[in-house]
């Protein structure tokens, strides 16, 4: 557990990224706003970066968790990828902040970290879904499974965004988004 020094830089750094964007807030901000000096803020993280990719990973690593938290070994395909809805849903209502930080910053981090998470990453655990679908016939078998993991993470992206505008429900947001990726992915009848 990071000490409190640690969790003030954290915590401020997390908001003001979120607030402002990374290229938005320098490290004069972050240190002001946890109530230190630059150099007591270099002492725990030695560039901005670095305090932004400690940020990405944890919220990577919060995602991931909650995600393959709700799975287990009988679960088929298709369950598991209700399980990454339920889950990305709940995070959104509950604490969102970590899926829209890994939203902003992404293609800023994810390029930085993407290697040391190997197979262990949510893109590799929707493919197997997929893939563990279509060889029990409960996913289509005609389209590419790598094009097919587009349709969870695409269907609870568009409905985050739509869900903070306030244009699309919260209440049935689970059932709908699994019953859509169902239909999306069901085998096609020729």
């Amino acid at each position: 557990m990071p000490a409190a020094g640690q969790r003030k830089i954290l915590n401020s750094a997390f908001k003001l990224f979120s607030e402002r964007g990374f290229d938005g807030v320098s490290i004069r901000d972050i240190a002001a706003d946890a109530g230190l000096t630059n150099p007591a803020l270099y002492r725990h993280y030695p560039s901005k970066e670095a305090l932004g990719l400690a940020l990405y990973r944890k919220s990577y690593n919060a995602v991931l968790d909650a995600v393959v938290g709700r799975v287990n070994p009988s679960m088929s395909g298709v369950e598991m990828l209700d399980a990454y809805i339920d889950a990305c849903v709940d995070l959104h209502r509950v604490k969102p902040s970590p899926l829209l930080f890994l939203d902003q910053l992404h293609t800023i981090f994810w390029p930085k970290v993407s290697e040391e998470y190997g197979e262990q990453t949510l893109s590799a655990f929707i493919l197997r879904c997929i893939r563990e679908g279509q060889k029990a016939g409960e996913i289509r078998n005609d389209v590419d499974a790598a094009m097919l993991s587009t349709v969870p993470v695409g269907v609870v992206s568009q409905w985050a965004v739509m869900a903070r505008q306030g244009l699309a429900p919260w209440s049935t947001a689970a059932s709908t988004l699994k019953q859509l990726t169902r239909d999306a992915l069901a085998p096609q009848d020729l």
